[in-house]
């Protein structure tokens, strides 16, 4: 009877043990997320190397590289407070010729929650934004010029594009940092050209122990459109990147770039 007794008891303290843990473990409930990314142009994934778009201003041009830095990603809860993602590594890189870039899995575990909306930072904010911050490729490969400003670019979107005479010409729509000049063309200060995205209807709701996917969209076409329309004919074959009005244009078509494609 004792050891009956004994085991009935030791057998309500484990059940109370593990209902008191479980209750423990949910009481901060938690789940997980992955981001996918994905290059679109008029609605479709890209076609790269196919000279098949045209931007607003009539230029015919084909696609051929995107490389791209997001950085500090941020979820807007319901309740007007933000939760940060990823404080170990606060960005990260985009490759349309590695496709094992497309898939960022947040590793961290993040509050079960209603979330209104996705912002991220294109590029790095300037407090971020350090040479010599990456020493490997394929980042390091997106190091910006010093004498430009240092850093790293937030983009490398290399294209080709014919020109007035029909001719096949390289265009770089890369973004940085811009330069401010003197009257003698000396660079006298810099300007963080980062902007913020609100990624429109990207609200969802995170479960404790789910993993929430969701996908980010480049749609490139938008680069070149609204509010500002790009003419490649009006630039060198070095593009924009030092040229700090172009750039501001290019930060405010930003704005209408990125969209959700899916939240599942």
């Amino acid at each position: 009877m004792k050891l009956y007794n004994s085991l009935f008891i030791g057998g309500v303290f484990l059940l109370g043990g593990l209902i008191f843990t479980s209750c423990r473990k949910e009481k901060n409930p938690t789940g997980n997320i992955i981001f996918q990314f994905s290059f679109f142009a008029n609605g479709k994934p890209v076609q790269f190397d196919t000279l098949e778009y045209q931007n607003a201003a009539g230029n015919k041009f084909e696609i051929n590289d995107v490389r791209c830095f997001i950085s500090d990603v941020t979820l807007h809860k319901h309740d007007g407070s933000e939760q940060t993602l990823s404080s170990i590594n606060f960005y990260h890189y985009f490759d349309s010729q590695i496709s094992s870039t497309f898939s960022w899995d947040i590793t961290e575990a993040i509050p079960s929650n209603t979330y209104d909306s996705v912002s991220f930072t294109f590029g790095f904010s300037n407090a971020n934004n350090k040479t010599n911050m990456f020493v490997n490729p394929p980042e390091s490969n997106m190091a910006w010029p010093v004498i430009l400003g240092g850093g790293y670019h937030y983009m490398q979107l290399d294209m080709k594009y014919l020109d007035s005479t029909n001719y096949l010409q390289p265009f770089n729509f890369h973004l940085g940092k811009g330069q401010i000049y003197n009257n003698n063309d000396s660079i006298i200060g810099f300007v963080d050209n980062s902007f913020n995205v609100k990624l429109p209807n990207s609200s969802f709701v995170l479960q404790s122990h789910e993993t929430k996917e969701i996908q980010i969209v480049m749609n490139i076409d938008k680069w070149f459109s609204a509010p500002n329309i790009f003419n490649f004919n009006n630039y060198n074959m070095m593009g924009i990147m030092e040229n700090q009005a172009a750039q501001m244009m290019a930060r405010d078509n930003g704005q209408n770039v990125f969209s959700i494609g899916y939240i599942k």
